[in-house]
């Protein structure tokens, strides 16, 4: 295994194998997405950057910055809205305690 590369986070310093990147890319070595990007904006590898990197989190339907007006649409007069649905949990059953018995006397 061999180092081409490294990037610091914290100081965005990069130290990348210019060289030595082109040859393992050259021999078959795929890049991770993340990496890929990083070659292309570097400018070490020609190409579209990657648009799946990181997973983008469901979007709400809503956005809370529109106020309660939006989060409660109001409902042509006359007409009602429908319940809500509740979800019932049933009641968890506990398992019964063993009884003791009564100690029997010995038999004579």
């Amino acid at each position: 295994m061999e180092t081409v590369g490294s990037w610091n986070p914290l100081t965005k310093e990069k130290v990348l194998k210019t060289e030595r990147i082109k040859y393992w890319l050259s021999v078959g070595a795929q890049p991770s997405p993340t990496v890929f990007n990083l070659l292309v904006s570097e400018k070490i590898i020609e190409g579209k950057k990657k648009i799946d990197v990181h997973k983008k989190k469901k979007e709400k339907a809503e956005k809370p910055a529109e106020g309660a007006a939006a989060a409660a649409p109001a409902t042509p007069a006359g007409e009602t809205k429908p319940a809500e649905k509740t979800t019932e949990v049933a009641p968890v059953k506990e398992t019964p305690k063993p009884q003791e018995k009564p100690a029997e006397p010995p038999k004579t």
